[in-house]
């Protein structure tokens, strides 16, 4: 996968990142679009999210060897949600928003244990 988004962002260059920071980037990434839900600018709350779809993109494209298949079908799963919340205009709703961004803090021990606050 190329990145249409982050230019320059190879995915042999996003993975060679730990995976804590590439969680951790996916996490500010939706923190901004938690900012544009509560701003009420759907036109950046639209782009934050393609963002985040793209970084969970490129996540996927090299993950096979570094993750069980548990997590990848979890971060699969969320990245579901993602690509729904992202469709579905009408719908969306902070608490999911919320869900996300605890949810990927979740797949990492590390990121948990920074007990960030959402």
């Amino acid at each position: 996968m190329i990145a249409t988004i982050h230019k320059g962002l190879t995915p042999e260059k996003w993975n060679s990142q730990p995976m804590e920071k590439r969680i951790l980037n996916i996490v500010s990434e939706l923190t901004r679009a938690k900012g544009c839900f509560l701003d009420q600018r759907p036109d950046h709350l639209k782009l934050s999210l393609e963002r985040v779809l793209e970084l969970m993109d490129l996540t996927t494209d090299v993950w096979r060897q570094e993750r069980s298949f548990g997590w990848r079908k979890e971060f699969l799963r969320l990245r579901g949600a993602v690509s729904h919340f992202y469709a579905e205009e009408d719908t969306r709703t902070l608490s999911e928003l919320n869900n996300f961004l605890n949810a990927f803090l979740d797949m990492e021990p590390a990121c948990h244990n920074l007990h960030l606050e959402i």
